[in-house]
């Protein structure tokens, strides 16, 4: 990203208080620190975009999630009931969208 913007995804979700996994511009040490234990990495990542083109073309792009990113996830911990409760549902796992 060229516009000077690429930060702001990260500091809007940790002004909302849901902040990047480690993330260690936008997020406190403490928690830099727990989330450095389980990834060594921070990840900003979109699965699918899609839009409209200046002729009315509808365009799009997929982009499987990393598979280092995929075993992040998936040791990733809820931490509210509400979360918890998401994560039981029946959303699709991170890892049928990983790269093999």
């Amino acid at each position: 990203i060229e516009t000077g913007r690429r930060h702001q995804i990260r500091s809007h979700l940790s002004f909302v208080g849901h902040p990047t996994v480690c993330d260690g511009k936008y997020t406190a040490h403490v928690t830099y620190a727990v989330d450095s234990e389980m990834c060594s990495q921070h990840f900003l990542h979109r699965y699918h975009v899609a839009f409209e083109d200046g002729d009315g073309n509808e365009r799009g792009a997929t982009l499987p999630v990393p598979s280092d990113l995929a075993k992040a996830l998936s040791e990733c911990q809820c931490k509210n009931p509400t979360a918890l409760f998401l994560q039981m549902s029946k959303l699709p796992s991170w890892q049928e969208h990983a790269l093999s």
